[in-house]
């Protein structure tokens, strides 16, 4: 870095000395303003590069609030002292974040035909929990997520005075930088994350989306929500970011199943999570009954390797998902595509009980064999995309798809509905030139999706390109898919596979399902 800083003269060290500055001040603010750091970090449209590599290096000092003050919120939200409600809670967190922090406990829930007919009489499965003592319940392990204590008269508190800050800076020291507009896109993304009930609302509908699919795609399901108390299911499972540079039998199918997801939510529910870092993503092996199956996925012999390799061979529809196998086997798979997707487009189900199956609407599958499954966590951070939007977007990845570069400027410069491109003819130049030399299909190890948009955020920025916080929340969110994909598999190509279902879904309007191995 030193020699970089000679080379580019004081000014550049100077600017550096200032972000690092920034980030002291990151650590020792609120929470809105560590999470503003490590937000901005991730907006290469916003900001120049030195700024999002120091601001990087901000990580999450959340806060904890005592025991004492977690009794007093549950205590509000549920009528009661807490052990009327739970069998067991504990005192110690799970975690904490900025917004709230997170218990393991246990409650008791009625048996599942009672909760089942509950749901069919269109009442929500979780709308009241039973008291501990009821002795024809059973033993449920959850989660129980609490808000901070006045976190969102603080997040309101601290972004007044972000943004008479970013309002206070003058245009010479902000050159490069869109400090007013993200602070005013970031405050709209957090404020809606302290109120518990959005994430609840989220993860259920979540669990409607994926029903037709939820013997690989699952996720918790929330049981009772107040703005401040969210208790979901508890879901065991190994976390995604322990196989990542490391070679397990189940690593292709783990792939290949957040693929599918991702385009479902893109694609078929216009839906999206716009959070799936890996540490948002588990993986776990469940039977034909839905039962998680106790095994040590990281850890596996070589005879068990052999025999789930061949598991998730006979699951997979043949065909790329990367550079691996072509595009052979496509227009075999195009009926079991449907098939699949006309079970995930079926009417959105109620929640069922919560029984001991991990996940809902369960169906035999692998002819009986343990399936892997994804677990999807932490509904905060959602989008669903308006008309608009969810055309330019799509729009844009099928240009990259294509190579377009012309086009892919042209819907660009429609994602903010007031644009201060000054040149967008020099703008659109550029992007074609960045198409030319990185989205060629037919290249050797084919279209770098990540590089591409990362370099297309490069590009915005130096044109100064507007772009609302919608779009970029989509495109980190590729961008996190991306890369937790290709350190699980380096071979993994994800344009190859998007590439049929974005055909089909611009020829036809509709998602096919899996086309890829």
């Amino acid at each position: 870095v030193g020699s970089r800083l000679v080379r580019r003269g004081p000014a550049r060290a100077a600017e550096r000395c200032a972000w690092r500055l920034l980030l002291l001040g990151c650590h020792a603010s609120g929470a809105a303003m560590i999470k503003w750091g490590q937000w901005s970090a991730s907006r290469g449209d916003l900001f120049p590069p030195d700024f999002c590599d120091v601001l990087s290096g901000l990580h999450e000092d959340a806060p904890v609030h005592s025991w004492r003050r977690t009794r007093v919120a549950l205590r509000t939200a549920l009528g009661g002292p807490p052990e009327e409600t739970f069998v067991s809670l504990e005192e110690v967190p799970m975690a904490s974040g900025s917004i709230a922090q997170v218990y393991r406990g246990t409650i008791a829930l009625g048996p599942p035909a009672a909760a089942e007919a509950a749901a069919a009489a269109g009442t929500r499965a979780a709308a009241t929990i039973p008291a501990a003592g009821a002795s024809t319940h059973r033993l449920t392990p959850v989660v129980v997520k609490v808000a901070h204590p006045s976190v969102a008269d603080h997040i309101a508190l601290d972004f007044r005075v972000l943004g008479a800050l970013a309002d206070a800076v003058p245009p010479w020291a902000s050159r490069g930088l869109a400090l007013r507009e993200s602070v005013s896109q970031f405050s709209h993304t957090m404020t809606a994350q302290c109120d518990l009930r959005v994430e609840a609302a989220h993860m259920e509908r979540f669990a409607n989306n994926f029903a037709g699919k939820a013997a690989q795609i699952t996720a918790p399901r929330p049981l009772f929500a107040t703005r401040d108390v969210l208790v979901s299911t508890f879901e065991a499972g190994s976390s995604v970011a322990a196989f990542m540079h490391r070679r397990t039998p189940y690593n292709g199918e783990v792939v290949s199943l957040g693929i599918d997801a991702m385009l479902s939510m893109l694609l078929l529910h216009n839906f999206v999570h716009t959070d799936l870092h890996p540490g948002n993503i588990m993986v776990r092996v469940v039977d034909a009954d839905g039962n998680v199956v106790p095994r040590d996925l990281l850890h596996v012999s070589p005879e068990h390797a052999g025999s789930v390799a061949a598991d998730a061979a006979s699951a997979a529809i043949d065909g790329g998902a990367g550079r691996k196998g072509g595009a052979a086997g496509v227009s075999s798979a195009v009926e079991a595509g449907n098939q699949q997707a006309s079970g995930a487009c079926g009417g959105a189900a109620s929640l069922p009980g919560v029984t001991e199956k991990a996940g809902t609407g369960l169906e035999p599958c692998h002819h009986g064999r343990p399936r892997t499954q994804l677990v999807l966590l932490d509904f905060g951070l959602a989008e669903e995309l308006a008309p608009r939007v969810r055309h330019h977007f799509l729009s844009f990845i099928s240009s990259i798809c294509a190579g377009r570069g012309r086009c892919a400027a042209q819907h660009l410069l429609q994602w903010a509905d007031v644009q201060r491109c000054p040149d967008p003819l020099a703008f659109t130049d550029d992007v074609v030139a960045l198409f030319a030399a990185h989205a060629n299909i037919h290249a050797a190890r084919g279209i770098d999706l990540d590089r591409v948009m990362k370099e297309t955020l490069r590009v915005c920025r130096k044109h100064t390109v507007s772009i609302d916080s919608s779009y970029a929340s989509l495109v980190i969110a590729i961008c996190v898919l991306v890369g937790f994909a290709t350190s699980l598999d380096d071979n993994v190509n994800i344009v190859d596979a998007a590439v049929p279902c974005l055909l089909n879904y611009f020829l036809t309007g509709r998602y096919m399902g899996r086309m890829y191995g």
